[in-house]
């Protein structure tokens, strides 16, 4: 989805200076904005490492408002492009359901910025589980979208404005509920310091 512009919030362009134009349309919000500085200045964090990037937006935010060294990942051929622009210090193209080997530091941020809805219950698991035992200190996960009642009928009313279009719905993935985030331990994993 990412090489085609029909969904223009996951599109990256092909062209460097429609990518930096693109993202003068992106904005963090202000909760966000006030956690990264919080974070960043106490723990004196000096590295950015994103899994699943994306557009690479979040990122590219983050990278010139702090400062900071950016290494961001994603498994898709957009990920080259973003690589070509050399706006980032390091570039990756990994599948987080292989093996990932990293040599974090203290000073790193681990953002995971909305992967939950791209994994099951044992391969999110298993992704933390491969943090943990790489050392990761800083972990800082965005969810996607909680499971709940007002999510159901945005979802029902979505289906039914479909099938009325006869277009066919564009798949949920895997979305989880507070409760169930919890049951796994998913919102709870953390390392021992």
């Amino acid at each position: 989805m990412k090489n085609s512009d029909n969904l223009s919030v996951f599109y990256v362009p092909f062209d460097k200076d429609e990518y930096i134009n693109s993202f003068k349309n992106y904005h963090v919000d202000r909760n966000s904005i006030e956690d990264f500085i919080q974070i960043v200045h106490k723990n004196k964090v000096k590295r950015i490492i994103s899994f699943c990037s994306g557009t690479c937006y979040l990122e590219y935010f983050i990278k010139f408002f702090f400062t900071l060294y950016a290494i961001v990942s994603d498994y898709t051929s957009s990920i080259e492009r973003i690589s070509s622009f050399k706006i980032f210090d390091d570039v990756l193209k990994l599948d987080l359901n292989n093996k990932v080997k990293f040599d974090f530091k203290e000073s790193n941020l681990i953002l995971l910025s909305r992967i939950d809805t791209e994994f099951t219950n044992s391969q999110l698991l298993s992704f933390f589980q491969k943090l943990m035992e790489n050392i990761a200190r800083r972990i800082y996960f965005i969810l996607a979208e909680i499971l709940t009642l007002k999510t159901c009928v945005v979802k029902f009313k979505i289906i039914i404005k479909c099938l009325l279009n006869l277009r066919k719905p564009v798949k949920w993935r895997y979305i989880r509920s507070d409760n169930h985030l919890k049951k796994y331990s998913i919102l709870t994993l953390k390392p021992q310091s």
